[in-house]
C-alpha cells in the first residue's frame, strides 16, 4: 500500500465526508500509532461552543451533538502541532494557515 503522506477529504455535499472524518476521529489513537515516525501535522480544529451550536441549528442537525462532543473530541491525550479556530477564520484562511505550517 502506498504511503499517502496526507489525506484531504473532498466531495460534494452529502457525499459522506463528515461521516468519514468522524470515523477517522474515532480511530485517532490507532492512526497515531500507525503514523508514528511519519511526517504528520496533527491539527486541532476548534470554535466557540455557541458558534458550533448555531452551526448545528443552521444545518438542522440533532440538538446537543456539538455540546456533547465539544470536550470529548480532544480528550484523546495526543499533542497537537497547531490549532485553527473556525470561530472567525474562513475555511480558506484556515487552510492557508495549515499549509504554511507544513
Amino acid at each position: 500500500m502506498r504511503d499517502p503522506g496526507r489525506v484531504i477529504l473532498n466531495g460534494t455535499s452529502s457525499a459522506g465526508k463528515t461521516t468519514l472524518a468522524k470515523a477517522v476521529q474515532d480511530l485517532l489513537p490507532s492512526w497515531l500509532i500507525a503514523l508514528s515516525g511519519l511526517d504528520v501535522l496533527l491539527v486541532r480544529v476548534t470554535c466557540l461552543l455557541a458558534v458550533a451550536e448555531q452551526r448545528e441549528r443552521d444545518r438542522r442537525n440533532p440538538n446537543g451533538l456539538a455540546r456533547g462532543h465539544y470536550r470529548s473530541v480532544h480528550a484523546h491525550g495526543a499533542t497537537y502541532d497547531m490549532t485553527v479556530d473556525s470561530t472567525t477564520g474562513t475555511p480558506a484562511e484556515l487552510a492557508r494557515a495549515v499549509l504554511r505550517a507544513r
